[in-house]
Formats: C-alpha cells, sequence, structure tokens
C-alpha cells in the first residue's frame, strides 16, 4: 500500500514537471508596457502563461508575459493593453502570482503531512 502510494506521487511529480497551463490573453496588436518606461507593440502575440517547475527539488510556480518572441518577468510589466483596450496591470499578475504561489506551498505542505502520517 504505501510502495504503491510512493511510486504513484513519483510519477505524479514526474509528470508534472515544467507542465504550462494554457496561455490566458492571446491578442493581435497589444501594446506591453514596462516599468522602466519602455513600452512594446506585439506585433503577434501578448499573453500571459503561468505553470509549475521544480528549483532545487521543490516545486515552483512561474507566470511570464510573453510579447511576440520575448518572455518577460512579471515582476518588469508595468501594464498590457490589448487592441481591444483591454488593460492587465503588472499588480494583479503580481498578486495572481502570489495566490498560486500561496497555494503551490500549501498543497505541499499538505502532502508531505499525509505522507508523514503514513509512514508513521
Amino acid at each position: 500500500m504505501i510502495l504503491r502510494l510512493i511510486i504513484l506521487l513519483l510519477i505524479v511529480g514526474l509528470f508534472s514537471q515544467d507542465s504550462t497551463f494554457a496561455v490566458q490573453i492571446n491578442d493581435k496588436n497589444g501594446i506591453l508596457y514596462l516599468k522602466d518606461g519602455t513600452s512594446l507593440e506585439c506585433v503577434h502575440t501578448l499573453s500571459w502563461t503561468d505553470g509549475f517547475g521544480l528549483e532545487s527539488g521543490f516545486p515552483k510556480y512561474f507566470l511570464l508575459v510573453k510579447c511576440d518572441e520575448e518572455l518577460f518577468d512579471v515582476n518588469l510589466v508595468e501594464e498590457m493593453v490589448s487592441k481591444y483596450g483591454k488593460t492587465t496591470t503588472g499588480k494583479e499578475l503580481i498578486i495572481k502570482k502570489k495566490e498560486r504561489n500561496f497555494w503551490t506551498y500549501t498543497i505541499t505542505a499538505g502532502v508531505i503531512v499525509l505522507l508523514v502520517f503514513i509512514t508513521t
């Protein structure tokens, strides 16, 4: 029973590494404003994507903004404006990242506690 649970957790852990969720926003001709005052016109794609990866053996949530083929950390973004006028601020993206980080670590801690209870 315990061996099956450990194998299942290893399989889930291996397949979830570096997986990404679907792109949330996909607009043509959007404008990306960065905190350093520069702006980029995105000809093909303005989007943000998120997912999970492993860093030093721990799950880490990432959130990146993509303008055409360039990726930007969410902390560098001031604002995203689509061609339809929809505006997403960098603060909204940072809040989303913090919420996901909280749930990632909460679930990880829950699994660890569950494994400790099972093995003792």
